[in-house]
């Protein structure tokens, strides 16, 4: 609103201005004139428009606001998608990572929100790390479905369990890091991290 408020004034002396240049100067008759003065009132007014947006667009850090938006709403669903396994997992020993989990997931979030230039050195979380979590999560409760005493099974729910702890740490210290911009040491700790998912089997 406050962008329309400013504009008009300065829209309305453009066409003043050019009604004043087209009529008197170039002796064109008032009904052109007119015309002319409303041409350049709604040019003006678009060209601004399109300054106040771009302005609007770009953020601290070179970060875009859609570009920002794009990467909140994501990050959203997946912690969304970690919700919703969480409940069918009330009664299992990774609750209590899982839970610790989402509270980190929403901190960082909620940073990244604050401070935008954060959103730099979470990618690898939002776009590895929150994947990562949600596909554990669904072979998890897909293994515990099928836990009929079968050995191999048993072992691979007991790799996935142990796992949680790790992943809840990175979490942790991904929030901490983020908050003292530590970004070498937090790209390291994530690497490790994806490394031992891998050696696991859990993720690709």
């Amino acid at each position: 609103m406050k962008n329309k408020k400013n504009s008009f004034p300065f829209s309305t002396v453009i066409a003043a201005v050019l009604f004043i240049l087209v009529h008197f100067l170039f002796k064109i008759t008032v009904f052109k004139s007119i015309l002319l003065a409303l041409a350049g009132f709604i040019t003006s007014k678009i060209i601004i428009k399109s300054i106040a947006k771009n302005k609007d667009t770009i953020l601290i850090g070179g970060v875009s606001q859609k570009e920002l938006d794009a990467a909140l709403s994501a990050g959203y669903e997946k912690l969304h998608q970690i919700r919703k396994y969480d409940g069918l997992l009330y009664s299992t020993p990774i609750k209590p990572d899982l839970d610790s989990i989402e509270v980190s997931t929403t901190k960082i979030l909620e940073e990244i929100k604050r401070d935008p230039p954060d959103l730099r050195k979470s990618n690898q979380f939002l776009t590895y790390y929150l994947d990562a979590t949600v596909r554990i999560l669904a072979k998890y409760v897909e293994l515990r479905k099928h836990n009929n005493g079968d050995p191999e099974i048993a072992e691979s729910v007991k790799k996935v369990e142990e796992t949680f702890s790790t992943i809840r740490k990175a979490f942790d210290n991904q929030f901490t890091r983020l908050l003292g911009n530590e970004v070498s040491d937090l790209e390291v700790e994530l690497s490790l991290l994806k490394n031992t998912l891998k050696m696991e089997g859990l993720c690709d």
